[in-house]
């Protein structure tokens, strides 16, 4: 999901070899983290436990935010508002 997600700007950017470039230079200088069990409740307990409140979370998000979590790492994004609504998420553009 962590490399997913800067993709679909490379797409929106379509042609931009920049963006791509910027894209891969980020991607290519942390972990990549693979989904586990863990990051799997700890992503479904927040989209339940923010359901309760009233919003929406995706799954993709969810799970890129129970990753962040779990590695006690900022998400690195430029949808912030998006992010910024999971407590205790460090989230940074």
């Amino acid at each position: 999901m962590t490399v997913l997600e800067p993709y679909i700007g490379v797409g929106i950017v379509a042609g931009s070899r920049e963006e791509e470039r910027s894209v891969r230079r980020v991607i290519d200088s942390i972990p990549v983290v693979r989904m586990d069990d863990g990051i799997a409740r700890r992503a479904g307990r927040l989209i339940g436990r923010l359901r309760t409140d009233g919003i929406t979370l995706g799954k993709g998000d969810a799970v890129i935010g129970a990753t962040a979590l779990v590695e006690e790492e900022p998400v690195l994004t430029r949808n912030v508002r998006e992010f910024e609504r999971i407590p205790g998420l460090v989230v940074e553009r």
